[in-house]
């Protein structure tokens, strides 16, 4: 029991709900910041990025919702991909069509990766993953590693910036580049974890 008490202790993400919300922030934060940066770097970026987490939070949370409810009641893995991947076709469409939206071909483009990504999560969501194949521990001091350095290399390029413009507004400037930088980051280190750690993730039978 002891034993069993640890393996359930290490899932950081224990129900689908958190599941939901915390991969498809990842999903719309990362969406958002394509776009945001094909319309304009660094600030689109930043601007593109939030806006796509927050959406995501809110769809990824009510769809997990959905997830659970159909798990109990089917064995299929397809119906729960169909389900997230509309999910996350309703996280990209208002991204591909918001402020910062990048062109339609690009727009085309976002929506078809939402539907694909959120499929692929669909199953993950639902029924978390197995003992001993990393969990979501990986991916949030990924994400963690990749905030932080964002955010430092964006306060020192700020600061940098402010003291050979304008010294006053120097400080200013240097927490205006960490946030930019932390989103930016953050953008970055979804995609790195989405390429080192999705693929070593096995979903619970």
């Amino acid at each position: 029991m002891r034993g069993n008490g640890k393996v359930a202790g290490a899932e950081v993400l224990r129900s689908p709900v958190q599941r939901g919300a915390c991969l498809f922030a990842a999903l719309g934060g990362v969406l958002g910041g394509i776009a945001g940066t094909v319309d304009r770097p660094i600030v689109g970026t930043f601007f593109g990025a939030v806006e796509g987490a927050a959406a995501g939070i809110g769809v990824g949370a009510l769809a997990a919702m959905g997830l659970a409810w159909l798990s109990r009641r089917t064995g299929s893995r397809w119906a729960l991909r169909v389900v997230a991947g509309a999910a996350g076709a309703v996280v990209a469409a208002p991204i591909a069509a918001g402020p910062v939206g990048p062109g339609p071909v690009v727009a085309a483009m976002l929506v078809a990766a939402g539907m694909i990504a959120g499929g692929a999560l669909g199953p993950l969501i639902a029924h978390g993953t197995q003992p001993g194949t990393g969990g979501f521990a990986a991916g949030a001091r990924l994400l963690a590693w990749g905030a932080a350095l964002g955010a430092a290399g964006g306060g020192i390029t700020g600061l940098i910036i402010g003291v050979s413009t304008y010294l006053p507004t120097a400080a200013a400037a240097a927490i205006e580049g960490a946030a930019l930088g932390l989103v930016s980051g953050s953008v970055l280190a979804c995609l790195a974890a989405a390429v080192a750690v999705l693929p070593r993730l096995r979903v619970r039978q």
